[in-house]
């Protein structure tokens, strides 16, 4: 009877050990680094709220693995609603070039939206307005193939002939990628002139854990992207043309992805 207890209560210690291990092991999960992939972006037809802060003060630079980010105290100054067109609904202009991948599977886009933070060179020569992008989704990363402006009131696709990609998929901590793009657009008959855009993006996940907003706490990782331009114009004044170089700001933007939130 005396072996038979002291084997029972070796029996209770263990499973007290392992129920211990597993309790440690959920633990960890619940806090476990999440990854994002290509289900975590929009689809044609989606939209998304869009709430908007000018509260620059805050920490927004400060990263590393198994962060937390309290952004709780944002003071929100407007929101809108974005919208990921679907390209079916595209001007027949912009369907030509970015809905024909039976021809052209490359510059197959999936969506298209206004964007909002175009950088585009500072100066009052290039009549164009309502730029939107055109972006691919697939399992391995997500594509920036063009744009479209609005030049002289007509609507001009506009192909990056070597593709930015915006973000390599899967997203884990410590992933980076460096992308360079390139476009050209020729202005006429609006203006007589070329642009052309070089672009290089330095991307990098520096960071995972959880953000807080006013509007809850999500498991996230961050993203970092340093884009630099490179912008110039080419002029024609009768027989004669000529290059100068615009000035186009970069832009560092940085990025709070969350599971099945379709936006940062």
């Amino acid at each position: 009877m005396r072996n038979l207890h002291l084997t029972t209560q070796l029996k209770i210690i263990q499973m007290k050990n392992l129920f211990f291990a597993s309790l440690l092991v959920l633990g960890n999960l619940s806090f476990a680094q999440i990854t994002i992939n290509d289900n975590d972006f929009p689809d044609g037809g989606d939209t998304a709220l869009v709430s908007i802060s000018m509260d620059f003060e805050l920490d927004f630079e400060s990263t590393g693995p198994d962060y937390t980010w309290d952004y709780s105290v944002l003071t929100m100054s407007s929101q809108r609603i974005d919208t990921f067109f679907d390209i079916d609904d595209a001007s027949l202009t912009y369907q030509v070039v970015f809905n024909n991948g039976f021809f052209d599977e490359d510059y197959q886009a999936d969506y298209y939206q206004k964007l909002f933070n175009f950088a585009f060179p500072e100066t009052d020569l290039i009549p164009v307005s309502n730029p939107v992008g055109f972006t691919k989704v697939e399992s391995d990363k997500v594509e920036a193939i063009g744009i479209g402006l609005e030049i002289g009131g007509f609507d001009v696709p506009i192909k990056n002939e070597i593709i930015d990609i915006e973000y390599e998929l899967p997203m884990n901590y410590g992933d980076d990628w460096v992308s360079n793009s390139f476009f050209e657009v020729d202005l006429n008959p609006a203006f007589d002139g070329i642009l052309r855009r070089y672009q290089e993006r330095t991307s990098q996940v520096d960071g995972w854990g959880q953000v807080t907003t006013p509007f809850g706490t999500f498991d996230v990782v961050r993203t970092v992207a340093v884009l630099e331009f490179t912008d110039s114009l080419r002029i024609a004044l009768g027989d004669d043309a000529f290059w100068i170089e615009l000035p186009t700001p970069g832009q560092v933007v940085y990025s709070w992805w969350a599971e099945n939130q379709k936006i940062p």
